[in-house]
């Protein structure tokens, strides 16, 4: 299964919660959420390379990676595609049925 087949609601709190959590200080906490996480999208069906490939599991990694100093580019690409999920579920829920 790749993101596109997901629920919206649910693609939408992962990408919120990878976006708040770069403001982390505790690299265990991170580590701790970033393997629920990927849990919670192998549980919805996506592969190994889906959850490498998806926003909100790259934004916790690049968070992980500034943690504990390692260079790292910032992935501006993701960050932008997790604000793009995040928008289109503000609309789907904002727009009259």
């Amino acid at each position: 299964m790749d993101a596109t087949a997901l629920d919206l609601t649910t693609e939408a709190a992962w990408c919120t919660d990878a976006l708040s959590v770069q403001n982390a200080s505790n690299p265990s906490g991170v580590a701790h959420s970033f393997a629920a996480l990927c849990e919670q999208m192998h549980q919805a069906g996506l592969s190994t390379s889906a959850i490498a490939d998806h926003p909100a599991a790259v934004l916790f990694a690049a968070k992980l990676a500034d943690l504990m100093g390692l260079d790292y580019h910032w992935p501006r690409h993701a960050e932008e595609k997790a604000m793009a999920v995040i928008r289109r579920h503000e609309a789907k829920t904002t727009t009259p049925s």
